[in-house]
This record gives structure tokens, C-alpha cells and sequence, in this order.
């Protein structure tokens, strides 16, 4: 059969394709298989804690990530400029522990300091994932945890649930060690359905960056 009849025919089948297919996943799946991520390749992991009340959390969530990585490190700080001074020497995941006010600051040793600063810095030192993980009002982070455009994905907590926290996170990059990113991760685990209620997902904001796939 001559090649223009084939390319013809290829043409014509691929349209049918796109009109019939009235919710578009013809087209994501074309997008999905040529679009690349970048790879984040045996990552900095820090859990810090800069009030000593979350201690214990800190060391229990550290094993969300001993299971698939090396290098992790869990410190005790006491105020933004100490946590500034270990990300400057590298970090790609950091899973924090600090009390944020209604008004959007963060309280250290040192007094408040607004999220921003904690923003910047997490910028400046290529953070790829920020992980508040205790409990903080939604208004506060509303307020001061404006990432524009950053790349960073932010990762708020509302509501742990007890035991429902570690087990979502540890599912959570199971997924992603499987090849997914962590947006389309998240939505597996916790589809986005209105008016449904996850009674087995923490309650969170999550702010996506910039996708990545995770290799330990």
C-alpha cells in the first residue's frame, strides 16, 4: 500500500480518536507518554523539630522514610536561623515541625518570624518538598505561606488523625517510588471528589511545585 494512503489513513484514525473521545483522555494519555520529569535521585531528607513539645512526632515520622532512604537526618532546632544554616548544606525533602500563628509567623527561640522567610530559604537552597507536619490553623497558613511561583511543593497539616498521618505519608511515597509524581500520587490516594471525606487521609493544603520522579 502506498505510504501517503497509510499516513492518510493514520490521520483519519487519530482524529475519530480525539471527537470520540468526549473526556479528553485519549489526549492525556499522548500527553502523559512523551511528557519527561526531571529525577530526584537518593534524596536529602531532613525531619527538624524547633519546639522540643515535637520530639517524639519527629522520631516517629522519620520512619515514614527509613524504609527507602539513606540519607536522612532528624535534628532538634529552636529557631529559623539554625534550620537555614543545616539547609545550606542541602536538603531536597523537609518534613518541619513549628507552630504557626494566626497571623502567619512562625515562633522560634528567637521570636516570631514571618513563613516567608522559611519560603525564601527553602528557594534559595533547591528544597523540593516542604512538609509542615503538626497541627496548625488553616487561617495562619493561608496568610503567611504565599509560594507564588516557586517550584516547591508545600505539604500544610490541618489535622493529623493520629496513626493516619504516617500510614497516608509512608503509602503516599510508596506511590511515588513506583514512578509516579507526587501530585498524580496524592490524587490516587485521595481522589479529588467533591463533598467526600477521607477518613483515612490527614487533613492538609497541598500546594504543588514543580513534578519530579523520586528514585531512593
Amino acid at each position: 500500500m502506498d505510504s501517503n494512503v497509510l499516513l492518510y489513513i493514520g490521520i483519519v484514525i487519530f482524529i475519530v480518536a480525539m471527537l470520540a473521545d468526549r473526556r479528553g483522555q485519549f489526549i492525556q494519555a499522548l500527553y502523559r507518554g512523551f511528557r519527561t520529569f526531571p529525577e530526584l535521585r537518593n534524596p536529602r531528607i531532613l525531619v527538624c523539630a524547633l519546639e522540643d513539645s515535637y520530639t517524639d512526632l519527629a522520631e516517629i515520622d522519620t520512619g515514614i522514610y527509613s524504609r527507602h532512604f539513606k540519607r536522612i537526618s532528624t535534628v532538634q532546632l529552636h529557631d529559623l536561623d539554625e534550620l537555614f544554616d543545616q539547609l545550606r548544606k542541602g536538603c531536597d525533602i523537609l518534613h518541619l515541625f513549628c507552630t504557626v500563628s494566626e497571623q502567619g509567623m512562625i515562633q522560634g527561640a528567637d521570636g516570631l518570624r514571618p513563613a516567608t522567610d522559611l519560603l525564601s530559604a527553602c528557594d534559595g537552597s533547591g528544597v523540593k518538598v516542604l512538609l509542615v507536619a503538626n497541627e496548625n490553623p488553616a487561617k495562619g497558613y493561608i496568610t503567611g505561606f504565599k509560594k507564588g511561583r516557586s517550584p516547591l511543593n508545600l505539604i500544610l497539616t490541618l489535622q493529623r488523625k493520629g496513626d493516619v498521618f504516617g500510614k497516608f505519608f509512608g503509602a503516599l511515597f510508596d506511590e511515588v517510588l513506583q514512578g509516579k509524581t507526587l501530585p498524580v500520587a496524592w490524587v490516587k490516594l485521595a481522589p479529588q471528589i467533591p463533598r467526600t471525606e477521607h477518613q483515612d487521609v490527614p487533613e492538609t493544603l497541598f500546594l504543588t511545585g514543580q513534578a519530579f520522579k523520586l528514585i531512593p
